[in-house]
């Protein structure tokens, strides 16, 4: 959801510095908390 957040704060509000970074941090960041999750099933 953060990163769904940043990619539109960046397009449709203001231009994020370093946006890219950003927005691929988080969506890895999920990623990793989803993957997590199910292995520790």
């Amino acid at each position: 959801m953060v990163s769904d957040s940043l990619l539109a704060i960046n397009k449709f509000a203001v231009p994020l510095p370093l946006a890219s970074l950003w927005i691929l941090a988080t969506y890895w960041f999920a990623q990793g908390c989803i993957a997590s999750a199910l292995r520790a099933r």
